[in-house]
Protein backbone atom coordinates (compact mmCIF):
# COMPACT_ATOMS: atom_id res chain seq x y z
CA UNK A 1 0.00 0.00 0.00
CA UNK A 2 2.85 2.40 0.86
CA UNK A 3 4.52 1.75 -2.49
CA UNK A 4 1.31 2.56 -4.35
CA UNK A 5 0.82 5.79 -2.38
CA UNK A 6 4.44 6.86 -2.85
CA UNK A 7 4.23 5.98 -6.52
CA UNK A 8 1.26 8.33 -6.91
CA UNK A 9 3.05 11.14 -5.08
CA UNK A 10 6.42 10.72 -6.74
CA UNK A 11 5.32 10.58 -10.38
CA UNK A 12 7.50 12.78 -12.55
CA UNK A 13 6.10 16.10 -13.69
CA UNK A 14 5.94 17.22 -17.26
CA UNK A 15 9.37 18.33 -18.46
CA UNK A 16 9.75 21.72 -20.09
CA UNK A 17 12.01 22.01 -23.08
CA UNK A 18 12.40 24.08 -26.17
CA UNK A 19 10.03 23.08 -28.93
CA UNK A 20 10.08 24.93 -32.25
CA UNK A 21 7.79 24.72 -35.22
CA UNK A 22 9.71 24.19 -38.44
CA UNK A 23 10.37 27.53 -40.12
CA UNK A 24 12.00 28.07 -43.49
CA UNK A 25 14.96 30.40 -43.80
CA UNK A 26 12.82 32.76 -45.91
CA UNK A 27 10.26 32.95 -43.09
CA UNK A 28 12.98 33.45 -40.49
CA UNK A 29 14.42 36.27 -42.63
CA UNK A 30 11.01 37.89 -43.05
CA UNK A 31 10.26 37.68 -39.28
CA UNK A 32 13.66 38.97 -38.08
CA UNK A 33 14.46 42.65 -37.53
CA UNK A 34 18.18 42.08 -38.11
CA UNK A 35 20.09 39.39 -40.01
CA UNK A 36 23.88 39.27 -40.06
CA UNK A 37 26.87 36.97 -40.38
CA UNK A 38 29.49 37.20 -37.67
CA UNK A 39 32.09 35.32 -35.66
CA UNK A 40 31.34 34.75 -31.96
CA UNK A 41 34.08 36.40 -29.88
CA UNK A 42 32.57 36.27 -26.40
CA UNK A 43 29.80 34.64 -24.38
CA UNK A 44 29.01 36.71 -21.28
CA UNK A 45 26.92 35.23 -18.48
CA UNK A 46 25.88 37.66 -15.73
CA UNK A 47 27.00 36.88 -12.20
CA UNK A 48 24.10 35.37 -10.27
CA UNK A 49 23.83 33.48 -7.02
CA UNK A 50 21.70 30.80 -8.69
CA UNK A 51 21.75 30.17 -12.43
CA UNK A 52 18.86 28.73 -14.42
CA UNK A 53 18.69 27.54 -18.00
CA UNK A 54 16.50 30.49 -18.98
CA UNK A 55 18.84 33.13 -17.53
CA UNK A 56 20.05 35.52 -20.22
CA UNK A 57 23.50 35.26 -21.73
CA UNK A 58 25.00 37.84 -24.09
CA UNK A 59 26.68 36.64 -27.27
CA UNK A 60 29.17 39.14 -28.74
CA UNK A 61 29.87 38.89 -32.47
CA UNK A 62 32.38 40.50 -34.82
CA UNK A 63 29.96 41.22 -37.67
CA UNK A 64 31.20 40.61 -41.21
CA UNK A 65 28.07 41.29 -43.28
CA UNK A 66 24.56 42.58 -42.62
CA UNK A 67 21.70 41.23 -44.73
CA UNK A 68 18.79 43.02 -43.04
CA UNK A 69 18.41 45.87 -40.56
CA UNK A 70 21.29 47.52 -38.72
CA UNK A 71 24.11 45.79 -36.84
CA UNK A 72 27.32 47.28 -35.47
CA UNK A 73 30.81 45.99 -36.27
CA UNK A 74 30.84 44.45 -32.77
CA UNK A 75 27.29 43.41 -31.90
CA UNK A 76 25.76 41.83 -28.81
CA UNK A 77 22.76 39.50 -28.95
CA UNK A 78 20.88 38.27 -25.87
CA UNK A 79 19.64 34.68 -25.68
CA UNK A 80 18.75 32.11 -23.00
CA UNK A 81 21.77 30.37 -21.52
CA UNK A 82 20.66 26.84 -22.48
CA UNK A 83 19.25 25.12 -25.55
CA UNK A 84 16.66 23.55 -23.23
CA UNK A 85 15.21 27.05 -22.84
CA UNK A 86 15.60 27.84 -26.56
CA UNK A 87 18.96 29.56 -26.13
CA UNK A 88 21.58 29.52 -28.85
CA UNK A 89 24.50 27.27 -27.97
CA UNK A 90 27.10 29.16 -30.00
CA UNK A 91 30.81 28.36 -29.68
CA UNK A 92 33.54 31.00 -29.56
CA UNK A 93 35.50 31.37 -32.77
CA UNK A 94 32.77 29.96 -35.01
CA UNK A 95 30.89 31.93 -37.63
CA UNK A 96 27.09 32.20 -37.47
CA UNK A 97 24.20 33.52 -39.53
CA UNK A 98 22.16 35.34 -36.87
CA UNK A 99 18.45 36.14 -37.08
CA UNK A 100 17.51 38.57 -34.29
CA UNK A 101 14.66 40.78 -33.13
CA UNK A 102 15.09 44.22 -31.60
CA UNK A 103 13.40 44.25 -28.18
CA UNK A 104 13.73 47.30 -25.92
CA UNK A 105 16.66 48.52 -28.02
CA UNK A 106 18.63 45.25 -27.72
CA UNK A 107 18.97 42.38 -30.15
CA UNK A 108 17.51 39.08 -28.97
CA UNK A 109 17.58 35.69 -30.63
CA UNK A 110 16.59 32.14 -29.83
CA UNK A 111 16.90 28.64 -31.17
CA UNK A 112 13.56 28.89 -33.00
CA UNK A 113 14.44 32.06 -34.93
CA UNK A 114 16.65 30.47 -37.57
CA UNK A 115 20.15 31.28 -36.28
CA UNK A 116 22.62 28.69 -37.52
CA UNK A 117 26.30 28.15 -38.19
CA UNK A 118 27.41 29.93 -41.34
CA UNK A 119 28.75 27.84 -44.14
CA UNK A 120 26.03 27.73 -46.71
CA UNK A 121 24.73 31.00 -48.19
CA UNK A 122 21.56 32.69 -47.00
CA UNK A 123 18.55 31.22 -48.84
CA UNK A 124 17.11 34.67 -49.59
CA UNK A 125 18.59 35.82 -52.92
CA UNK A 126 17.38 39.41 -52.59
CA UNK A 127 19.38 40.00 -49.39
CA UNK A 128 22.93 40.95 -50.36
CA UNK A 129 25.40 41.42 -47.53
CA UNK A 130 26.68 44.91 -46.74
CA UNK A 131 29.25 46.10 -44.22
CA UNK A 132 28.17 46.60 -40.59
CA UNK A 133 27.76 50.01 -38.99
CA UNK A 134 31.08 51.20 -37.51
CA UNK A 135 31.37 50.99 -33.75
CA UNK A 136 30.06 48.71 -31.05
CA UNK A 137 26.65 47.81 -29.73
CA UNK A 138 27.87 45.88 -26.72
CA UNK A 139 26.30 46.52 -23.37
CA UNK A 140 28.76 47.21 -20.57
CA UNK A 141 28.47 44.71 -17.76
CA UNK A 142 28.03 46.04 -14.25
CA UNK A 143 28.73 42.62 -12.75
CA UNK A 144 32.02 43.77 -11.22
CA UNK A 145 30.30 46.65 -9.42
CA UNK A 146 27.59 44.30 -8.16
CA UNK A 147 30.17 41.77 -6.99
CA UNK A 148 32.08 44.53 -5.17
CA UNK A 149 28.89 45.81 -3.49
CA UNK A 150 27.87 42.34 -2.31
CA UNK A 151 31.39 41.61 -1.08
CA UNK A 152 31.55 44.93 0.77
CA UNK A 153 28.18 44.24 2.42
CA UNK A 154 29.31 40.78 3.55
CA UNK A 155 32.63 42.07 4.90
CA UNK A 156 30.86 44.96 6.65
CA UNK A 157 28.39 42.57 8.27
CA UNK A 158 31.20 40.32 9.46
CA UNK A 159 33.10 43.29 10.95
CA UNK A 160 30.00 44.45 12.84
CA UNK A 161 29.35 40.91 14.12
CA UNK A 162 32.96 40.51 15.26
CA UNK A 163 32.92 43.88 17.05
CA UNK A 164 29.74 42.92 18.92
CA UNK A 165 31.25 39.57 19.91
CA UNK A 166 34.41 41.28 21.11
CA UNK A 167 32.45 43.69 23.34
CA UNK A 168 30.87 40.75 25.13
Amino acid sequence: MAVVLLGGIMTPRQACACSCAAVSEREAFRNADVVFTGRLVDRVRPLRLFNGSDDPVTLVFDVEAVNKGEAARRQSVVTASSEGSCGIDAQKGRKYLVFADRVDGRLRSDLCGGTRQAGKPLAVPSAPGRPPTPGEDVEDSDDLALLFAVGAAIVGGLVVALLRLRRR
